[in-house]
């Protein structure tokens, strides 16, 4: 459901969104996404998902460009939450509070990238 999901939300409300002065896709990845990092064998669906979020994200980046819209992946980070844990770096409110921050940042030079919960390139490889 990571991609179909977002799949159908971006088809679905594209025709408006490139109407918009500053159009911004944002799939909320994760790093358990990352297949370069990946070196256990925990959260199988979860991971396959977000690794096929991000796959999606780099090529809605690339076709929607022309039309200047804007699509990154962004992490919230390691939030307690049930699948994160009481040992998670990060409360769900300090997580958005990061997010509404980035979110605020993203310009052109960012379309395609995987970005930290600030709005940063480097964290988080493919």
């Amino acid at each position: 459901m990571n991609t179909l999901g977002a799949v159908r939300v971006i088809r679905a409300f594209y025709p408006m969104l490139a109407q918009s002065e500053q159009p911004r896709i944002l799939n909320v990845s994760s790093g358990l996404g990352s297949v370069s990092t990946k070196d256990d064998h925990g959260y199988y669906a979860y991971s396959i998902s977000k690794a096929a979020l991000n796959m999606l994200t780099r090529m809605i980046a690339h076709e929607f460009a022309p039309s200047g819209v804007i699509t990154v992946a962004i992490s919230p980070g390691w939030v307690r939450t049930d699948m994160g844990g009481e040992e998670a770096q990060l409360s769900p409110e300090e997580s958005a509070q990061s997010l509404d921050e980035a979110i605020k940042r993203i310009r052109p030079e960012l379309n395609g990238h995987f970005l930290d919960r600030n709005g940063r390139i480097g964290e988080y490889p493919w």
